[in-house]
């Protein structure tokens, strides 16, 4: 096999450029896709865990890391299990006094 170069013009590497650019997108948009349609709705996103607890998500960020709420990670991913928000919420739940 010989190496061979290629001259391309200035206009066509633009345009090869802006193709790989947009299969780029597409593909990442059809893993988007995909993710959502296998995701198990048992298992939230750090925004979407937020929003169900009704914190934001600095606050979720100091419980996350205060390990008060359990949490996976995998990489830069972190979601979070609905039975352990469920939990969170029953065992900081605020009983009601009863009158002495």
């Amino acid at each position: 096999m010989s190496d061979s170069v290629i001259i391309l013009d200035r206009a066509v590497w633009s345009q090869w450029t802006e193709m790989l650019i947009n299969i780029q997108k597409d593909v990442k948009g059809m893993k988007q896709k995909v993710d959502e349609q296998e995701r198990d709705p048992n298992v939230f996103t750090h925004k979407e865990a937020a929003l169900y607890l009704g914190y934001s998500t600095g606050r979720l960020h100091v419980l996350k890391n205060n390990h008060v709420i359990p949490f996976s990670q995998y990489g830069k991913k972190i979601t979070y299990r609905k039975k352990d928000l469920d939990q969170f919420l029953s065992d900081n739940r605020i009983h009601k006094r009863k009158p002495t």
